[in-house]
C-alpha cells in the first residue's frame, strides 16, 4: 500500500550566505551558493554504457578502454571526467536501491539528537563495492505491522505471521557508518516525533514537558522495510572541481578555438569578469581573450600539474632558500638520506611540476611530510598550507603528527560540519572550530592567519564555496588595488594565499577527488604573468617595479602500488577512474626511474659474494641488511634516482617495519625489487614456523567456504586457526569455489586478481606473516601463483599437494642474497637465473 513521508529538508549550503556576507560582496557570495548547489552531474545525460565482456578482467586478458570515452587530454579533460563520473553515480545509485531490509527495527541512539541505530548486514566486511551505504545517504523507513493469518494445509491448521503496511513512513539521513559492527546511525525528527506520540511510556520511562523519553534500552515495538538512496553529492563536487580544473586548461590553452574543444564546455568557466584581464575582446568560440596578454609567458599551473612534461622543469624553477637544512635545524632527526633529500627539494625550492613521494607501508611517507611541513613554514615566513588526505582519519593522523610542533593558532583541523564529535579524536579538537554545537569555520580573518589548514580532500570543496580559492583571493586583491588606485601606473603584483597543497596518501583518492583541493590552490594562467623572478623589464626592456608571482606547489604522496580508489562501476574502472593522479602522473615520461644498472654488477653482488644466512648470530641483522645493500649502492640506485638535477620524486624504499623474508614477495612483485630492510623488531618464537628465521608460512586446505548474511561477509571454517601472536598479521583468503570469482570481480570482493588488495594484505605484518587459503584456486592468479612458489620454494608452504611448476618468476634479490645457502642446487639455479631474467627484464 502507498505509504506517506515527509521528507527531510536539504542539507543546508556550508557555509551560510550569512557566513560569506561578512566579507564578500553580495554578488559574489550569490555566485559562490549558485555554484554550491550545482547539480549539473545530475542533469547531464547518461553516457552509453560500454560494451560488456563476459570474461572477468585479469591481468593476462586486459580490457580495453571504451571507445565512447573521451581521450584524457587537456582539451577533453571535463568531457573524459563526466563520463567516469556519470558511469560511477548510476552503478551506486543502482547498488543503494539493492540494499533492502525486511521488517527490522531501531534503537534510540540519542534522543535530543533525533538519532537512531539500525543493523544493516552489507556494511560490515569488505564494504568498499556492492552494498556500500555511506554517511548522507538517505533512508527510507516504511512502518509494517505483523498479521497473524490461521491457513489450512491440509488437514491441519498453522498459523503465520506476515507484515503489512500501515501506510506511515519516514525519512532519514545516516550520519555514521560502524563498519565492523554492521550498524549505521541515522537522523529522523519524524520517527522521533512518531515514536515520542504513539509509543506507551514503560515503569522507567522518564518525561520532559509532559513527553516521553526514551532510550537505548527502550524496546521500540516498531518494524519497518528499509531501503535507501545515494548522496549524489560528493560526485557532483567532484565534478565542480573538475570544471573549474578544465576551463583552466582551456582557456589557457595555446590554441583555444581547437576542433576538439565544444563550444559548450568553453563557455562553462567563471562567470566574473577578472581584474588581470584589461581589455578582453571575444574570440570566435565566445572565451575572452585578453588582447594585450602574452599567453606564451604566461604560466598554465593547472597543465603542468596535471599533465607534467620534461621542458616544463626548466619553466619555472626558484630557489628560496640557499642555506640547505644545517644538522641543528632538522626537527626529526631520525630521517634517513631519502626522506631528507624528499624535504629540502620541496621546502628549499619552488617548481610548477608536482613532487612526487612513493613508497610502501614502512617507509615514513607520513613522516617525510610532517618534516617537509615543519621545515616549510621555518625558510619561508609567508607560507600558507593546504594539506589534505582523501580520507578523515589520515587527516586526521597529520594533525596529531604536527600538533607537538604547531600551537592551535598556527594550525586548524577543518572538518564538515555534519561531522559528529566522536569521530575526532580529543587530543587535536583544540585545533578545530565550534558553533552552534557543530564543526564551522571560524571568522575569515582568523581563518586566514593560519599557517597550516588540515582537511580532506572533499570537505576542502567547502572552501570552494568560501572563495578561500587562491583564484578567488587573488581576484578579489586585484579588484580592491584597482578601484582603491584606479591611476596608478606601476603594477603590483598579487600574491597567492596557498603556497603548497600538500596531500598525503594521495594514491587513495580518484583524480577527481584530488581535483577539489587542487582547484582551491591553482591559479589562472592570467594570474602568474610574473612568474618568473627574471620578468621585471616590459616589451622594450624598460626595468619595472615588479615583484614575480609565487608559484604555488603541489606535493603528491602515497603508494600507487597499494589501494587506490574505490570504485562501484564496472565501466568506470575499465575507464581507469581507479587509477588515482599519483599513479597516472609517475607514468608520464617525466617521472619514469633512470636506473644505471648493468647485469654484471648485479651478478657480482648477488652471486660471487657469499652473504651470510638470517640465522647465524654471529652478526647482527641490521649490520647484514647494510653490507647486503652496500655492496650493489655503487651502481644501483633503489630509490629510483634520475641523472637529471631537477629530479621531481623519491622513492622511499627503507622499510623500518617488517621482517626481511616478509618483505621478499611484495619487493619482486610490487616494487621493482628495491625494498631494503631496516626494522629492528623483535623475534616472535612460534613453533608453527619451519624456522625462526623464517617467519612466513601459507597453510592451505581444501575447505568450502560459507555465509550467513546473504553474501554480504563470507567464511571458511577451515581457516579457522588459533595463532594469536601479537605483532603477527594473520590472513584468511576465504573463496575455495571458482564459481563465485567473476561475482567477486564484479562487486570488487575478495584478493583473487586484485593485485593491490594482495600487497596491502602480506604488507602490514612486522615479524610473521601467516597465509591461510586454498592454494590450488590461488595459483589461478598470478601474483598469488609466485607466493605460493616462494612458499614452496622455502618449505614454508604446508597442505595438500599442489601442482605447482617452479618457473623463476618474480624472485627478489633479497631472497636471492639472503637464503641461497638454505636451498638444493636446483632451486639455487633457478634464483641465479631469475635473477639475471630480471635484470634482462627491468633494462
Amino acid at each position: 500500500m502507498p505509504h506517506r513521508l515527509t521528507p527531510l529538508p536539504p542539507i543546508p549550503i556550508f557555509p551560510a550566505m550569512a557566513y560569506l556576507q561578512y566579507y564578500l560582496p553580495q554578488k559574489r557570495a550569490d555566485e559562490a551558493h549558485k555554484k554550491a548547489m550545482s547539480l549539473a552531474l545530475l542533469s547531464m545525460p547518461a553516457p552509453p554504457p560500454p560494451p560488456r565482456l563476459g570474461a572477468v578482467s585479469t591481468p593476462t586478458t586486459p580490457i580495453s578502454k571504451p571507445e565512447q570515452l573521451p581521450p584524457l587530454i587537456p582539451q577533453t579533460y571535463h568531457a573524459h571526467f563526466v563520463h567516469l563520473l556519470r558511469w560511477e553515480l548510476d552503478a551506486q545509485a543502482v547498488q543503494k536501491e539493492n540494499i533492502i531490509l525486511w521488517k527490522v527495527g531501531v534503537r534510540v541512539l540519542d534522543w535530543d539528537e533525533g538519532t537512531f541505530a539500525l543493523y544493516v548486514p552489507s556494511v560490515r566486511g569488505d564494504t568498499e563495492f556492492g552494498g556500500r551505504v555511506g554517511v548522507g545517504d538517505l533512508v527510507h523507513l516504511r512502518e509494517v505491522v505483523e498479521v497473524k493469518e490461521i491457513r489450512r494445509d491440509g488437514r491441519e491448521e498453522r498459523e503465520y505471521i506476515t507484515g503489512q503496511g500501515t501506510g506511515t513512513a519516514f525519512e532519514g539521513r545516516v550520519t555514521v557508518v560502524r563498519k565492523r559492527e554492521g550498524f549505521i546511525h541515522l537522523f529522523s525528527p519524524t520517527l522521533k516525533q512518531h515514536v515520542q506520540t504513539y509509543t506507551p511510556p514503560g515503569p522507567n520511562t522518564t518525561f520532559a514537558g509532559g513527553w516521553p523519553i526514551f532510550t537505548s534500552n527502550d524496546d521500540l515495538p516498531y518494524f519497518f522495510n528499509v531501503s535507501f538512496m545515494l548522496n549524489a553529492k560528493p560526485l557532483c563536487v567532484m565534478e565542480q572541481a573538475v570544471s573549474r580544473i578544465a576551463s583552466s586548461l582551456v582557456l589557457s590553452s595555446p590554441n583555444p578555438s581547437s576542433k576538439n574543444v565544444s563550444p559548450t564546455r568553453l563557455l562553462s568557466g567563471p562567470s566574473y569578469q577578472s581584474p588581470f584581464a584589461k581589455k578582453p575582446s571575444p574570440s570566435p568560440d565566445g572565451v575572452a581573450i585578453n588582447s594585450t596578454e602574452k599567453p606564451e609567458s604566461a604560466l598554465n599551473l593547472a597543465l603542468q600539474w596535471l599533465f607534467p612534461e620534461e621542458s616544463h622543469l626548466q619553466s619555472y624553477t626558484k630557489s628560496v632558500h640557499t642555506d640547505g637544512i644545517k644538522p641543528t635545524e632538522w626537527f626529526d632527526h631520525g630521517l634517513n638520506e631519502e626522506q631528507r633529500t624528499a624535504v629540502k627539494s620541496i621546502a628549499l625550492s619552488h617548481s610548477a611540476v608536482p613532487y612526487l613521494i612513493s613508497g610502501p607501508p614502512g617507509t615514513g611517507k607520513t613522516r617525510t611530510v610532517v618534516e617537509t611541513v615543519l621545515q616549510i613554514l621555518r625558510v619561508q615566513p609567508e607560507a600558507c598550507i593546504l594539506l589534505c588526505a582523501p580520507s578523515n582519519p589520515a587527516t586526521d593522523t597529520l594533525v596529531q603528527r604536527l600538533r607537538t610542533h604547531l600551537n592551535p593558532t598556527e594550525m586548524f583541523r577543518f572538518n564538515d560540519q555534519n561531522r559528529t564529535f566522536a569521530e575526532v579524536p580529543d587530543e587535536i579538537r583544540q585545533y578545530t572550530y565550534v558553533d552552534n554545537d557543530r564543526y564551522a569555520l571560524p571568522p575569515w580573518k582568523t581563518f586566514l592567519k593560519y599557517r597550516v589548514v588540515v582537511t580532506s580532500c572533499l570537505d576542502s570543496g567547502n572552501l570552494a564555496v568560501a572563495q578561500f580559492t587562491n583564484v578567488a583571493l587573488m581576484d578579489m586583491e586585484a579588484e580592491a588595488l584597482s578601484a582603491f588606485h584606479p591611476h596608478r601606473e606601476a603594477s603590483v603584483t598579487v600574491q597567492p594565499h596557498w603556497t603548497h597543497l600538500i596531500i598525503d596518501e594521495a594514491a587513495q583518492g580518484s583524480e577527481p577527488e584530488l581535483l577539489i583541493p587542487i582547484s582551491v590552490v591553482t591559479t589562472h594562467s592570467h594570474q602568474q604573468q610574473h612568474f618568473s623572478s627574471n620578468s621585471n623589464t616590459d616589451d622594450n626592456n624598460n626595468n619595472i617595479n615588479t615583484t614575480a608571482t609565487t608559484v604555488p606547489q603541489l606535493v603528491l604522496c602515497g603508494d600507487p602500488n597499494q589501494l587506490g580508489p574505490m570504485i562501484c562501476s564496472e565501466e568506470a574502472r575499465i575507464g581507469e577512474l581507479d587509477v588515482s593522479l599519483l599513479e597516472r602522473l609517475f607514468e608520464r615520461p617525466l617521472y619514469i626511474p633512470k636506473r644505471r644498472l648493468t647485469i654484471s654488477s648485479i651478478f657480482d653482488a648477488s652471486y660471487q659474494q657469499q652473504f651470510p644466512k638470517l640465522n647465524q648470530h654471529s652478526q647482527s641483522q641490521t649490520q647484514l641488511q647494510h653490507n647486503i645493500f652496500s655492496s650493489t649502492n655503487s651502481s644501483y640506485m633503489p630509490n629510483g634516482s634520475v641523472t637529471s638535477t631537477n629530479k621531481r620524486f623519491t622513492n622511499l624504499v627503507k622499510n623500518y617495519r617488517s621482517h626481511p623474508v616478509i618483505l621478499m614477495p611484495p619487493s619482486a612483485m610490487f616494487y621493482n625489487d628495491t625494498l631494503q630492510p631496516c626494522a629492528k623488531n623483535g623475534t616472535v618464537i612460534w613453533s608453527g614456523l619451519s624456522a625462526p628465521h623464517l617467519p612466513v608460512k601459507f597453510i592451505g586446505h581444501n575447505h568450502p567456504e560459507a555465509t550467513n548474511d546473504e553474501r554480504a561477509t563470507w567464511y571458511n571454517k577451515g581457516e579457522i586457526r588459533k595463532v594469536v601472536e601479537s605483532r603477527v598479521i594473520i590472513i584468511s583468503c576465504v573463496r575455495s569455489n571458482p564459481r563465485f570469482l567473476e561475482e567477486d570481480a564484479k562487486r570488487g570482493l575478495g584478493i583473487f586478481h586484485e593485485r593491490k588488495r594482495m600487497n596491502v594484505a602480506i604488507t602490514r605484518a612486522r615479524e610473521v606473516l601467516v597465509v591461510v587459503g586454498n592454494g590450488a584456486l590461488l595459483q589461478r592468479d598470478s601474483y598469488w601463483k609466485s607466493f605460493l612458489q616462494f612458499c614452496v620454494r622455502n618449505k614454508l608452504y604446508v597442505g595438500p599437494d599442489l601442482e605447482l611448476e617452479s618457473d623463476g618468476n618474480y624472485i627478489s634479490k633479497l631472497e636471492s642474497q639472503l637464503l641461497n645457502s638454505d636451498l638444493d642446487p636446483e632451486d639455487l639455479g633457478l634464483l641465479t637465473a631469475g635473477g639475471v631474467a630480471r635484470e634482462v627484464l627491468r633494462d
